[in-house]
């Protein structure tokens, strides 16, 4: 049974065709097609407001722009918001630029994060018998371009990542503001002293005028 659902899946992925499952941001699912094999199913169509978000985000990051500016741009123009109304995270914005799925690709078989191992998503699209990529949905960008979005997003890479076991923010979740939002940690570069160091200061900060606006608390 395994194998036949397995076939199945690789079937519908050779034909471009979407499986169950909450639909990438960017696009929609479209109705029931059938192809010129006899093979039926869903593609991915545009979707009205958020394909559009991608392109601006595109053409934000070629310009040298980071992820919040991008963020800041899909709520500004697009009204596109993350969790309790505030700015789509940094990771989501990052996640949907490094995507293959900006080039009409077909992901297929992509395997779930692990930390410190690093995926190339070229290498988990689906191809046709030939060997050549699916092309399922209207793409955002050309292949060229995917690969410049890359090295810009590589090159502003600090190759750490601040959470837990570089910077515990051990009370996240524990500790709530007056105003009744949680308090995030938040990590503050000091001025340089006398000698030229300088320290980080690490703090536990609401977040409520960044998510709702200036004011809120």
């Amino acid at each position: 049974m395994s194998e036949r659902q397995r076939a199945a899946k690789r079937h519908a992925a050779q034909a471009g065709f979407i499986n169950c499952g909450r639909p990438p941001f960017g696009w929609l699912p479209g109705p029931r097609v059938t192809d010129h094999a006899g093979r039926t199913g869903r593609r991915l169509e545009p979707h009205p407001v958020e394909h559009q978000a991608l392109k601006d985000a595109v053409t934000l990051v070629l310009a040298g722009a980071g992820l919040r500016e991008v963020a800041v741009h899909w709520q500004a123009r697009f009204g596109i918001t993350g969790h309790e109304g505030g700015l789509v995270s940094e990771q989501k914005v990052r996640a949907a630029l490094i995507s293959p799925r900006l080039v009409g690709y077909r992901q297929h078989q992509l395997p779930p994060h692990r930390r410190g191992v690093s995926v190339d998503p070229l290498d988990h699209i689906a191809r046709t018998p030939d060997g050549e990529p699916v092309i399922s949905q209207e793409p955002v960008c050309d292949l060229a371009t995917w690969h410049r979005i890359q090295a810009a997003l590589r090159s502003r890479s600090t190759g750490v990542r601040n959470g837990w076991g570089t910077r515990a923010w051990l009370l996240t979740g524990l500790l709530w503001c007056p105003c009744g939002g949680p308090l995030a940690g938040v990590a503050q570069p000091q001025k340089p002293d006398a000698d030229g160091h300088r320290t980080t200061r690490y703090v536990y900060r609401c977040k409520a005028n960044r998510r709702h606006g200036a004011g809120t608390c």
